[in-house]
């Protein structure tokens, strides 16, 4: 190369490198700015729900949570405590996760102060929002633009239209728990690593311990593995799995007492199912303009879904791929258990 070649090319480097040391504050101030849009949703949510928490139990917690507690300390030995704990049922669901919590909450303190089972719960929603990032636009390298198209996601997810789980002990643990632990274990297993998959296990144990519908990462993850051709680790997952089904299993009640009428369990759900429900259970957003809306949103949802499989979204990013099938087939399950109840109710 000649000596002008040279001095061309080092003028060239030498350009860029100011064109981009000018373009990095600029850069840095978008990033801030998108940063401040994603917080702020965050930040007015936490502070209503704060500002509004009081040390009180909420219908479900008085059985769920308070009758537990009552059982559990007027038992004597460490084996009797043991069965009931994993015996206890309510309704159709088993709360390990918040039994759990709330009997180590009363051991440490002598006493149950519920704005912190809110705060345990309402904090659900941080680390899921946590876990949509990783799971956002993984490939993206600039962090501004990352940021901005988050926006919408905190949006939605930071507000309170899902009142009733929010401040309220049981349902905030149980149902948002079950959200974080179950899409968690399929973002673990997509990662690949052994120490991943390790986690992986625990977050399993977890989904189930938060609510019965954990239950159904056990065959997505099946899914997962034997797509990536572990077959040991399926194993390791399948013992894991049984273990957590047998403890759901033991001294399970098929049927239970609930506010009016025979419950059946949510095993049995299977059998009443109805497409129409499902479906507009999906769209249920949809409902606020016209009654069918929901229907209609959940429908074009669905064919949606199955577009993005035809061409290919689940191998491009197989994270939101996974977690959609199980919001999709809790969907199912919620939805069909919930047109069943009425029944009964109306009956």
């Amino acid at each position: 190369m000649s000596d002008r070649s040279k001095h061309l090319s080092n003028q060239a480097d030498f350009q860029g490198s100011q064109l981009s040391s000018n373009n990095l504050p600029r850069a840095r101030a978008g990033t801030v700015l998108a940063g401040f849009f994603v917080a702020l949703p965050a930040f007015l949510f936490y502070a209503i729900l704060f500002r509004n928490a009081l040390n009180l139990p909420i219908l479900d917690d008085y059985d769920a949570l308070l009758n537990f507690l009552n059982q559990i300390t007027q038992l004597n030995t460490t084996s009797a405590k043991a069965a009931y704990f994993l015996a206890s049922q309510h309704n159709e669901y088993k709360l390990f996760l918040t039994h759990g919590i709330v009997w180590l909450a009363y051991s440490l303190g002598g006493h149950i102060d519920f704005r912190i089972l809110f705060a345990i719960g309402n904090g659900f929603v941080l680390l899921l929002a946590i876990l949509l990032w990783k799971m956002f636009l993984p490939n993206s390298r600039d962090t501004a633009t990352r940021l901005a198209y988050f926006i919408p996601v905190t949006c939605l997810l930071f507000q309170l239209q899902y009142w009733e789980t929010l401040n309220w002990a049981m349902t905030g643990i149980q149902n948002l728990g079950v959200l974080v632990f179950s899409l968690g274990t399929i973002y673990l297993l997509l990662r690949g690593q052994r120490s991943a998959f390790y986690c992986a296990l625990a977050s399993l144990v977890l989904a189930v311990s938060s609510s019965g519908n954990g239950i159904i990462v056990i065959p997505i993850g099946v899914m997962i593995l034997a797509f990536e051709r572990r077959y040991l680790r399926i194993a390791s997952w399948v013992v894991v799995s049984a273990g957590c089904i047998a403890a759901y299993a033991y001294h399970y009640s098929t049927v239970t007492s609930a506010h009016s009428g025979a419950h059946r369990s949510v095993f049995l759900t299977i059998l009443h199912m109805n497409p129409a429900y499902a479906i507009a259970f999906i769209g249920s957003a949809g409902s606020v303009p016209f009654k069918l809306g929901s229907f209609v949103l959940g429908v074009l949802l669905c064919v949606f879904f199955a577009w993005m499989v035809r061409r290919g979204y689940i191998r491009k990013n197989p994270f939101v791929s996974y977690c959609v099938l199980f919001l999709l087939l809790t969907a199912i399950g919620v939805r069909s258990e919930e047109r069943r109840v009425g029944k009964e109710c109306r009956s």
